[in-house]
C-alpha cells in the first residue's frame, strides 16, 4: 500500500531467511517482542501479533499488549481459543505454547482495551486500541 511501511519482528532468527521475512517488510528486527524497545520503533496505526501472544504467558502477554498499545492505536490479535497445546517444532524453541488454554472469555476479561472480537471455533481475533 502506499505511503505505508510495515515493520516486523521475529524471535527465531533462522526463520528470517527461511521465509524471507526482509523482502515482506520494509524492517524486520530480529528480537523478543518481550525484550523490545517499543519508543525506538514506534509510531505505528496498526500492530498484529498474529500467532504470538500463546508463546509466553498470560503475565507477559498482557505486558506485551500494554506495549505495543502505548505506541499503536489499533493491535490485531489472532490467537487460539481452545486448549492447544504445542513443543518446539523445526529446532525451535520459541514455537512451544507457553499457555496453550486460551478462551474467548479469559481474552475478553484480561484485555478491557478490547474493542470488536470474533471468536470463531479455533481462533479468535481482536482488535484493542488503548482506552
Amino acid at each position: 500500500m502506499a505511503g505505508s511501511k510495515w515493520t516486523g519482528v521475529e524471535v527465531w532468527e533462522p526463520y528470517i531467511k527461511e521465509f524471507d521475512l526482509e523482502s515482506r517488510y520494509d524492517k524486520i528486527i530480529n528480537q523478543d517482542v518481550r525484550n523490545l524497545d517499543y519508543d525506538s520503533i514506534g509510531p505505528f496505526d496498526v500492530a498484529i501479533a498474529g500467532d504470538v501472544l500463546e508463546h509466553m504467558t498470560k503475565e507477559d502477554a498482557m505486558q506485551v499488549v500494554n506495549n505495543v498499545l502505548d505506541v499503536s492505536t489499533y493491535l490485531f490479535i489472532s490467537i487460539p481459543i481452545i486448549h492447544y497445546p504445542q513443543e518446539e517444532a523445526h529446532g525451535n524453541p520459541y514455537e512451544a505454547h507457553v499457555k496453550d488454554d486460551w478462551s474467548h472469555g479469559e481474552m475478553m476479561s484480561t484485555f478491557p482495551q478490547i474493542v470488536k472480537s470474533h471468536a470463531g471455533r479455533r481462533v479468535g481475533v481482536y482488535m484493542l486500541t488503548k482506552k
